[in-house]
């Protein structure tokens, strides 16, 4: 509880996205969500246009810069994605080894990591055990958003469709 109390107190708002990735696998079967629109990207550029959009609304006067950490395959495919949509609208996320970057920016990912373990150890909780109450962790990271706040998102099925379709994603043929 002390590393919470830690994020609390620097802790402007929280961002998160989760994505059901047993829909998204049902979608993959018939069509090419893998190869065209992964789920690193699909959650990255949700959760950047999401922070985005709080951003102008909250702190339009501030700078904006987002650390991602380096290394995930699918980082070539956001940054395609985000140009593709404007999600990003020139923002380029900084890709950041947490081995190789400064204290500061590692500080960030190391809290940005355990509140993303957190969500989805609720969402797992939820969803696989059936759990109705959340970890007392996650309770005291998530009072500290807004009244009525939409950061934390939660992507199915319906979602990974509307985007195959937005992004014109094109059924698997049969082999």
């Amino acid at each position: 509880m002390r590393l919470v109390e830690v994020i609390r107190l620097h802790l402007v708002e929280s961002f998160g996205v989760s994505l059901n990735m047993h829909h998204y696998r049902m979608v993959d079967q018939s069509s090419m969500m893998t190869e065209r629109l992964g789920a690193y990207a699909m959650v990255a550029a949700a959760a950047i246009g999401g922070i985005e959009k709080w951003q102008k609304l909250h702190r339009g006067g501030d700078t904006l810069t987002i650390y991602l950490e380096k290394g995930d395959a699918q980082q070539n495919s956001l940054l395609t994605l985000g140009a593709r949509t404007g999600l990003q609208e020139g923002l380029t996320p900084k890709f950041i080894s947490k081995n190789g970057g400064s204290d500061k920016e590692c500080s960030a990912l190391q809290a940005a990591d355990f509140l993303a373990y957190e969500q989805a150890k609720c969402l797992t909780d939820w969803t696989v055990k059936g759990k109705t109450i959340g970890r007392e962790s996650l309770f005291h990271l998530s009072d500290r958003q807004r009244v009525g706040s939409q950061t934390w998102g939660y992507l199915d099925k319906d979602f990974v469709l509307l985007s195959c379709r937005i992004f014109n994603v094109p059924e698997r043929t049969a082999q």
